[in-house]
């Protein structure tokens, strides 16, 4: 029997472990519609994803994630901060309650680490 995921459980995870906020960012992104992630922001009010007020920042921080493979430590402190308001969804994506592709993120090592002087970074 697989363990039952309680929201403190995610929620103490979210806190203590940064690699946690990354994959729980990611997830919920994988929420979003396809044409939600195309405009990097919530369009749609169907109970998954990010909210409205979100949408856009977490889009863009996934976006950029996934596409950069780095967060500055001021974009992870923003998600962070964000993403402990998804541990309900996030319960509900570990107890398999809600259905996303779980695809295998490449997260490198030093994925929490300040740009090098010549590359420019999104807003946070």
């Amino acid at each position: 029997m697989s363990k039952v995921w309680k929201k403190e459980d995610i929620v103490n995870m979210l806190k203590e472990n940064p690699t946690a906020v990354l994959v729980g960012m990611l997830r919920i992104y994988d929420l979003q519609t396809v044409d939600e992630k195309a405009v990097e922001e919530t369009t749609q009010n169907n109970g998954v994803g990010y909210n409205g007020f979100d949408g856009k920042i977490m889009s863009n921080l996934s976006t950029f994630f996934l596409s950069r493979k780095f967060l500055t430590e001021k974009q992870f402190n923003v998600a962070k901060k964000i993403i402990i308001k998804y541990a309900g969804q996030l319960t509900k994506i570990a107890n398999n309650e809600i259905s996303v592709i779980k695809r295998n993120f490449e997260i490198p090592a030093n994925w929490l680490s300040k740009p090098k002087n010549n590359q420019r970074v999104a807003n946070a």
